[in-house]
Formats: structure tokens, C-alpha cells, sequence
């Protein structure tokens, strides 16, 4: 089931990396229970935790995000390409850029960037806002 494998989290919220790091374990955590497929971390405003890299890098270190891949998005690009710059090879292989500059946009508009079929399977939840 694809939703299960998709997880969106606004982290306005989230004071510290420490924080960070407890929800995606949960996440992954609670997912690993259904399947060992690829699971899709989408976090939104990740750029108002301050140090939000080093989260990211210690799950990557200790093989949580071994067969996950992460999408980080907020309004500060600078801070996003400048803290990304701080996880070399935890950024996994692309073909393509790896990074990508959007301008702001819903969640759903985003998804349709991504996958047509994805951008289905949200709106099919009740998901587009």
C-alpha cells in the first residue's frame, strides 16, 4: 500500500533535531511492521529546525534511511542547499540534480512535480489542499 510508504510532516513546530530524528524513527519504525519498501519522508519547512542536518545525518549514519528516500522543502532555500552541502554521501546517486528549486506551491502541486500516479494516489486519500 503506497500510503502507508508516504509520510508528510510540517515541522513548524519541531524544536530541535533530537525531536527530528524521534518522529522519522517512529514513522519507520511502525512502517518496517508492514514492509521493507522503499518509503517516502517528505518534510515540509524542515529549515525552521535549527541544525535539522543533523538529523538527517544520523539516521542516514545508522542505516535508518537505508531504502528511504527524504524530501526536504521550506523558504529558506539558502539554509536547504547550505546544510545539505553538510551530508556528503548520505545524498544517495541520481541520474538527474539532486536538488531541486521550486517555487512555492501546494502539497499536491508538488506531488504532481514528482508523479502523476502518486499525485492520484494523494488525491485519492482526500490529501489535495
Amino acid at each position: 500500500m503506497i500510503q502507508r510508504r508516504v509520510f508528510y510532516y510540517t515541522c513548524d513546530l519541531i524544536a530541535n533535531p533530537r525531536e527530528l530524528t524521534n518522529i522519522i524513527s517512529a514513522y519507520l519504525d511502525w512502517l518496517r511492521g508492514f514492509t521493507d519498501e522503499r518509503a517516502f519522508v517528505f518534510l515540509d519547512e524542515v529549515s525552521s529546525i535549527r541544525e535539522w542536518q543533523r538529523a538527517i545525518k544520523h539516521l542516514a549514519d545508522t542505516g535508518r534511511l537505508k531504502t528511504t528516500t527524504v524530501f526536504l522543502t521550506g523558504s529558506h532555500t539558502l539554509d536547504l542547499k547550505a546544510m545539505s552541502e553538510r551530508l556528503p554521501g548520505r545524498r544517495g546517486a541520481a541520474e538527474d540534480t539532486l536538488d531541486k528549486i521550486l517555487p512555492p506551491m501546494k502539497y499536491c502541486e508538488y506531488v504532481e512535480t514528482l508523479d502523476k500516479g502518486i499525485s492520484r494516489e494523494v488525491a485519492s486519500l482526500g490529501l489535495r489542499s
